[in-house]
């Protein structure tokens, strides 16, 4: 498969861009369907599995190969940079301590304000045999140069999962309780003694905001980047361009409130550690 076949194109879903491909190398499952059906016919029985795992196979290297154009695709719009992978060592938040076989892919960077600000999509796994279970997120991490964050994350009651926060309180976790407006929507939590701080920096305005852009979005803050994440998968183009959006008011809205921030982040984290 030549990348120029769809390339072209302005993918708005990426399923479709799949079946086109599909439709346009249609020798390949269509081979497998022909095996599969005469392996059942002949009673041969390792044909007919060979054969769907060839027809599979088929379809997800399309879906893979239209993925990859189409972040490409968001890469250029927006005059960003795509890498095919990253370093998961570079990342910073709770969310990337969690399991393991952790990949960072389909990486797009690029800077809002002066900032980085890079998008990429991110998998880890739990468990282990016939319990393993892997997740994937969808990530925007912004890095900010002066302020340390303390822990604080604002948990979307829409994400199926995401085990960052301290639930047996050896990190000194508390929720922050919300509005009611907006406790049907989202979980706070925070490190205890900076409670202050994390209304401070979701008010009403904020959050509302984050309610009419996607109430499946959850943001972590973590020494100096946050990172806003979703379990949701963005294979459209409605989807990501909503899903940039949201990074950006986060960025242009929450950057100056947070480096007026720095002086009491610093002066709490003091007193935290006395």
């Amino acid at each position: 498969m030549e990348e120029q076949h769809i390339a072209t194109q302005d993918i708005q879903n990426v399923w479709s861009a799949a079946f086109f491909l599909i439709k346009k190398f249609w020798y390949v499952p269509a081979g497998a369907l022909v095996f599969f059906v005469l392996g059942i016919y002949f009673a041969l029985p390792l044909v007919p599995h060979l054969a769907f795992v060839v027809f599979l196979f088929s379809f997800l290297v399309a879906y893979g190969f239209s993925m990859t154009v189409f972040m490409k695709q968001f890469a250029k719009r927006h005059g960003f940079v795509y890498a095919k992978s990253g370093d998961t060592s570079t990342l910073s938040g709770r969310i990337f301590s969690i399991g393991n076989t952790k990949n960072m892919y389909h990486v797009v960077s690029g800077e809002r304000g002066g900032r980085p600000l890079r998008f990429f999509h991110y998998t880890y796994t739990v468990g282990s045999g016939k319990n393993r279970t892997t997740y994937k997120h969808v990530v925007a991490e912004y890095r900010l140069q002066k302020t340390t964050f303390p822990f604080i994350l604002l948990l979307s009651k829409n994400m199926s999962y995401t085990g960052t926060w301290d639930s047996s309180g050896v990190a000194h976790d508390i929720e922050v309780p919300l509005e009611p407006e907006f406790a049907k929507h989202f979980r706070l939590y925070t490190t205890q003694g900076y409670e202050i701080e994390a209304l401070q920096i979701f008010t009403s305005e904020v959050l509302r905001a984050l309610i009419e852009k996607g109430a499946g979005y959850s943001i972590e803050f973590s020494g100096s980047v946050w990172n806003l994440f979703t379990t949701k998968t963005i294979d459209t183009k409605k989807d990501i361009e909503d899903f940039f959006t949201g990074a950006c008011f986060l960025c242009d809205t929450l950057t100056p409130l947070l480096e007026r921030l720095h002086d009491d982040f610093a002066v709490l984290e003091e007193r935290y550690k006395e």
